[in-house]
């Protein structure tokens, strides 16, 4: 007899295939998305969500759920052979002599309709399962260096989503005018004219061989273009400008897009989906028939992330202890899309493939990547580091339609926190009473994106001050293994050869240092370690906030000593050795020791004062022992 699986596998992370995710026992149900779509009001829905927030795997599922199965001469296949309606009506799917036993979905529910209209609902929601031609591109990989570059990928990958229909090359209903083009693309020898009318050519080839519209769904639509700009998009003469090559990227994809959804005869229905619309590109301005939902929208808000409920069961099937659970809402919860509450759903996935072990990080590896590489002026940094520091709960931003690029290249204050919000790194928590103003107040939701916007600043820091990320790690590594003399000396090199007087100013004029842009500087060099140990800066301690702490993490982290910093501006060098000494002083007189000594785990603290003045600095410590045995 062979065996059934219902336990969860390994091998699924990371993986967008609804068909897995279901036989993997890893799938949280959002299967009613497919009757949202189906009933919204717009024929082509755009979704824009951060990166790894459930996108690709909502078109899986709604793609398994449309899609007409064929057999190799594109022939419908009868009702006993068809293994997609399976997987929402539950059923056993053998594959590879295992046999997975899959529960009914919400979708085929009853229950989970409306209750006045919910016959209507449910009949036309069941009878689209299995009935239509689909069509999904990803171009969630789809990059390059130059036009010439993304032009020659688009063509690959249209030729893979050409390949899936190989049928239609014998199909009595095309002619062999359609079927000699048909190999081209399939060879990826066209034209770039022929490029950007591949969907609609092949939405008409479809409805030709079926009778039947086509439903069109594009994945990640904007990501080549966001790593264009930042790579050829502006005009090295008029910087405020696209760049011509850039320019054609975009003319590409316009038509590209409009050739498939604006006035085709041969579409059903379409989605879309991205990180978030780009304003001046007018990809969409011709298209009457498109509809953005974003993070701020009710409409499909729960398809995209895990609700309390939902990790609660995920929790429960996967034998996650209560007191484990108690953790996962301060690192993974506190997103407030669509006015509810939601956990990082890949964040989520990746902690119970770990087996709860672990609360780390998981999501900045795969975090919008276009940030990296960008400019962040002197006003941002102050607010992000007031964020970070926790002087201040929230921070303004107001919203546009759509994002411009030119935030990209300019660092312009409210345009990066538009983007940082779109991106995940911020959360909206409230809006301005005066709708107009498109003003809403938003904060850091969670310990990973606080870790993640860390990281993000280091990389800004390192960018502006032209420095590896390498170098500013190892001033960190040196400064929690206790070498306090090397951790010195590294430091003030690096002070010498990096700092520049008005490095954190936009304006010509010189405008020296002080405590405060010393103070960020830090937060960007200890941020490489936030993976062992918690740094927190302002926090409350004792009879005062001490600047910077750093305590190893327990499961994390092998060391048993804390760290305190205390900064300190010299209002001269010869006063920097009596600066540092003071910052040491404080951190006594204050007992700032004092949160630190609640900790078990803890057996030592680092207490440091450090002073600086222009390009010079003093380092003063002491160790205090806590916590010992009697």
């Amino acid at each position: 007899m062979n065996p059934t699986n219902n336990t969860y596998q390994k091998g699924t992370i990371g993986s967008d295939d609804f068909k897995n995710l279901v036989k993997s026992c890893q799938y949280v149900d959002k299967s009613l998305f497919i009757k949202d779509v189906i009933n919204d009001d717009f024929q082509v829905p755009l979704i824009t969500r951060p990166r790894r927030w459930g996108k690709s795997s909502n078109m899986s599922l709604l793609k398994t759920f449309l899609e007409l199965e064929v057999d190799k001469e594109g022939n419908p296949l009868p009702k006993e052979k068809k293994d997609n309606p399976v997987y929402f009506t539950g059923g056993i799917i053998e594959e590879d002599d295992i046999k997975h036993t899959l529960p009914p979905l919400k979708i085929v529910d009853k229950a989970y309709y409306s209750a006045e209209k919910d016959y209507e609902d449910y009949r036309i929601t069941m009878n689209k399962l299995g009935k239509y031609p689909v069509i999904m591109a990803n171009f969630k990989d789809l990059g390059g260096d130059s036009y010439e570059k993304i032009l020659e990928n688009l063509k690959i990958k249209l030729s893979a989503n050409f390949s899936q229909h190989r049928y239609l090359l014998t199909s009595p209903q095309l002619d062999d005018i359609d079927k000699q083009k048909l190999t081209r693309y399939l060879s990826t020898e066209i034209t770039e004219a022929e490029t950007q009318d591949a969907i609609s050519f092949l939405m008409r080839c479809l409805y030709n061989h079926f009778g039947k519209n086509i439903w069109v769904l594009i994945d990640e639509y904007d990501n080549a273009i966001h790593r264009a700009y930042t790579k050829f998009g502006k005009d090295k003469t008029h910087p405020s400008q696209f760049s011509d090559e850039f320019d054609k990227l975009l003319d590409l994809f316009r038509d590209f897009m409009s050739a498939a959804f604006k006035d085709n005869a041969y579409l059903e229905r379409g989605v879309i989906t991205g990180i978030l619309r780009i304003a001046q590109a007018n990809l969409f301005s011709a298209l009457n028939n498109v509809k953005e939902y974003g993070v701020l929208d009710e409409r499909f808000a729960s398809y995209y992330g895990f609700e309390q409920h939902e990790v609660d069961t995920l929790c429960k099937q996967h034998q996650i202890p209560a007191h484990k659970q108690k953790q996962l809402a301060a690192w993974y919860n506190g997103y407030n899309y669509g006015g509810l509450k939601l956990y990082n759903p890949w964040s989520i996935m990746n902690y119970i493939a770990d087996k709860g072990k672990y609360l780390k990080n998981y999501w900045e590896a795969t975090s919008y990547g276009a940030l990296q590489n960008l400019t962040i002026n002197e006003d941002l940094q102050q607010e992000l580091q007031d964020l970070l520091s926790k002087k201040i709960n929230s921070i303004q931003v107001y919203l546009r339609s759509g994002l411009h690029l030119k935030v990209l290249s300019d660092g312009e204050t409210n345009g990066m926190k538009v983007l940082l919000l779109l991106a995940g790194y911020l959360n909206p928590v409230y809006q301005d009473s005066e709708e107009y103003k498109r003003s809403y107040a938003v904060t850091i939701p969670n310990q990973e994106v606080r870790i993640a916007l860390g990281d993000l600043i280091q990389k800004w820091i390192a960018n502006r001050l032209g420095v590896g990320e390498d170098k500013l790690q190892s001033i960190a590594d040196l400064l929690v293994d206790g070498q306090v003399e090397q951790f010195k000396t590294i430091l003030y090199k690096f002070l010498q050869s990096t700092l520049s007087f008005k490095i954190m100013h936009e304006k010509e004029e010189a405008i020296y240092l002080k405590e405060s842009h010393y103070h960020f500087l830090m937060i960007g060099l200890l941020d490489g370690i936030m993976g062992h140990y918690d740094v927190t800066h302002e926090i409350e301690s004792g009879k005062g906030y001490v600047d910077t702490m750093i305590m190893p993490r327990e499961l994390f982290c092998k060391s048993t000593q804390a760290i305190i910093l205390e900064y300190k501006y010299a209002p001269e060098e010869k006063a920097l050795q009596k600066e540092a000494k003071k910052g040491l002083a404080q951190i006594k007189k204050k007992k700032y020791i004092a949160i630190i000594e609640k900790e078990q785990h803890v057996k030592s603290v680092l207490q440091i004062g450090i002073a600086f003045h222009n390009k010079e600095v003093a380092v003063v410590h002491e160790i205090k022992h806590i916590n010992a045995k009697s």
